[in-house]
């Protein structure tokens, strides 16, 4: 993954994941990534800055076909409360599977999120 961002289109808010980095064979994390959300986006209009820029803490678990990264949010008032994301560890440019979890009126909702390489 070697420090690249990731990306999905949400609910209609754009989803960034920068920069997304493991050490190769053990999948364990090199950084923590900047959540990264565009609210609202709309890919006619230039959107440079983020609506929302959270930092995260990350868990990796390594396994035979690809490798769960797991996203906190460091900001309990961030629209994001977490991401598990089913990484690929071969070449694959996109994401296996992954589920956001976000709140909204004091309801967890989860939305997929599935992001590839940008």
């Amino acid at each position: 993954m070697n420090g690249t961002v990731w990306v999905e289109k949400v609910n209609g808010h754009y989803i960034g994941l920068t920069p997304v980095a493991v050490v190769s064979n053990s999948g364990t994390a090199v950084a923590n990534p900047d959540i990264k959300i565009w609210k609202d986006f709309d890919s006619a209009k230039t959107q440079e800055s983020p609506t929302y820029q959270v930092s995260s803490s990350i868990e990796t678990y390594y396994g035979e076909t690809g490798l769960l990264y797991r996203v906190f949010s460091r900001d309990s008032n961030a629209p994001v409360r977490c991401m598990d994301i089913v990484m690929p560890i071969d070449q694959t440019a996109k994401a296996i599977s992954g589920k956001l979890y976000y709140e909204k009126n004091k309801t967890v909702y989860e939305a997929n999120f599935e992001p590839k390489l940008l």
